[in-house]
């Protein structure tokens, strides 16, 4: 009968170590959800502004090849680029 309460506790106590083990696990994902949840959040951020940025070279650029009269036809071509792609969102916004 010994044997039995022996086995009957220590399943007790493995069952306590799981649900101990299983709370500490649940609260180290919803940490680690939330801090994915962060950084993809900074992620998107950079991303906006690496955009942003890019946008920024390419008027300095355009504006660099008026002022000093060179490589004006890079210039020229970046404007037809940019008036095809105003064209195609004022296209999709009579859509």
């Amino acid at each position: 009968m010994g044997n039995i309460i022996d086995l009957a506790v220590g399943i007790e106590q493995k069952i306590h170590r799981l649900l101990r083990n299983q709370a500490e696990l649940t609260l180290r994902s919803s940490t680690l959800e939330t801090k994915c949840n962060d950084l993809e959040q900074i992620i998107h951020h950079q991303k906006q502004k690496i955009l942003e940025l890019e946008n920024k070279i390419n008027v300095l650029k355009i504006s660099g090849g008026f002022s000093s009269g060179k490589d004006s036809t890079k210039a020229k071509l970046a404007i037809n680029e940019l008036v095809r792609d105003i064209d195609k969102c004022v296209e999709l916004l009579n859509r």
